[in-house]
């Protein structure tokens, strides 16, 4: 009986270790990956417009379950906090994410500027995402839904800025307002009977104001391209919102890819790394390399990084662009937290 005892013990605390994840941190860490992700496929601010939908898993699945069961008509409240402790035992220890992502861009016209050529854009950015973690806080009879969830938007100008006679190289500046409103909150199965739902970004309302800017510096030849990112950085704060979880530290991002000699088919190897304040420039690493082909309109690349393995395949034809990402856990699970396979959808219209 005593070794009865001391095992369930020592589960409950391996179960309630997984819920003082940094939840903050883990959104952090996925959504800067899906930033740089992006930008393996397209530039910044460069479209028309550009919608893009990262979900994992069985996310559709567990939202409808929590709405179906806290909206069950006829159910009372007993009866629909045990219904959605079921759901959350089939799910225990499990995380979700999910990232919403638009863009709309009008080009100027290019003008110079002593020996400069300057090619501006107005652009329009909304952003929302949310990551959910479900454990166990207490006690294995009471799971609760570790929710963080973000708003951001960016209104601006993008600018390309190139050097006579240095058409290999580029500076792109993007200057813009940014406002960002977030919560990070713990839901019980109390709490989920009542609103019948994970999260909810209308919840989300004042937000936390800045002018900020990315900067960008790109070099390329025929035998490889170079990037330097510096992402996000705050100038300026217009409105400070006390509650405010997300800080405002820059994303740094470095990018080098081989380029292969163009044949029907040719491959192009490229490695990088990002990092910003939550986590470190290790956690940031990966490499992979591009799947070319000379006469039809699709290209792929697999990449790799210390948790995921990344596979897109993307076509393309004239301005139009479509991409689908697989991201996929590959060691399982991750400090005891289930990470599901993350899908994206990506489509645009490049100027």
């Amino acid at each position: 009986m005593k070794k009865i005892i001391i095992l369930l013990v020592l589960l409950a605390n391996s179960v309630n270790a997984a819920g003082l994840r940094n939840n903050l941190k883990r959104y952090t860490f996925l959504r800067d990956m899906t930033i740089v992700n992006k930008a393996l496929t397209n530039d910044r601010y460069g479209q028309y417009f550009d919608i893009d939908l990262q979900i994992s898993s069985g996310v559709k699945d567990l939202v409808a379950d929590i709405k179906n069961k806290g909206d069950e008509s006829g159910a009372t409240q007993t009866e629909k906090e045990l219904n959605i402790l079921e759901i959350l035992n089939k799910n225990m220890n499990s995380e979700r994410y999910v990232d919403v992502d638009a863009t709309l861009a009008i080009p100027l016209p290019s003008f110079n500027l002593y020996k400069y050529r300057l090619t501006p854009a107005i652009f329009y950015n909304l952003n929302l995402g949310t990551l959910f973690t479900i454990y166990n806080q207490t006690s294995s009879f009471d799971p609760s839904v570790s929710v963080y969830i973000k708003k951001e938007t960016k209104l601006g100008v993008s600018t390309i800025i190139t050097k006579s006679g240095h058409r290999d190289t580029y500076i792109k500046l993007n200057l813009y307002k940014l406002g960002r409103s977030d919560t990070d909150i713990t839901k019980t199965k109390t709490e989920l009977a009542e609103s019948s739902k994970i999260f909810n970004f209308s919840d989300l309302s004042e937000s936390n104001k800045t002018y900020s800017m990315d900067f960008i510096w790109k070099r390329e030849n025929q035998k490889r391209l170079w990037k330097a990112e510096v992402l996000e950085a705050k100038l300026l704060t217009t409105n400070s919102k006390a509650d405010y979880s997300y800080d405002n530290a820059p994303l740094f991002h470095f990018f080098h890819q081989w380029k292969g000699e163009v044949k029907r088919v040719w491959l192009e190897p490229f490695a990088g790394a990002h990092m910003r304040k939550k986590y470190s420039f290790f956690d940031g690493l990966y490499l992979g390399t591009r799947l070319k082909f000379q006469e039809l309109p699709f290209s792929s690349s697999i990449s790799l990084s210390n948790q995921f393995l990344t596979f897109i395949p993307e076509f393309k034809m004239g301005h139009f662009y479509f991409n689908y990402k697989l991201k996929m856990a590959y060691i399982n699970p991750q400090k005891d937290i289930w990470v599901p396979t993350v899908h994206s959808f990506n489509l645009g219209l490049n100027f």
